[in-house]
């Protein structure tokens, strides 16, 4: 159980709260019941938005080109 991002102790005498975290690995059924009785499920994703990543990389080069810093004779940039 996380409350703001801390474990708490499971007991007995245990109160939850609203926006409290509960790891339940149990089946689906299981599950959908405990949710049914006060909460939503937040389920783990494995998908990647692989454009939003390459705008990000390709933004971050750009950037990256963008800030050069003259020493001596050489133009340094960082990644290089």
């Amino acid at each position: 159980m996380l409350r703001r991002a801390e474990k708490l102790p499971v007991a007995p005498d245990t109160e939850i709260h609203r926006g409290d975290m509960l790891n339940i690995h149990r089946p689906e059924p299981a599950v959908s019941h405990v949710a049914a009785l006060d909460g939503n499920v937040a389920r783990p994703t494995l998908n990647t938005n692989f454009f939003a990543l390459g705008l990000a990389i390709f933004a971050g080069a750009l950037l990256g080109l963008a800030l050069t810093s003259p020493v001596g004779g050489l133009r340094i940039v960082p990644g290089s």
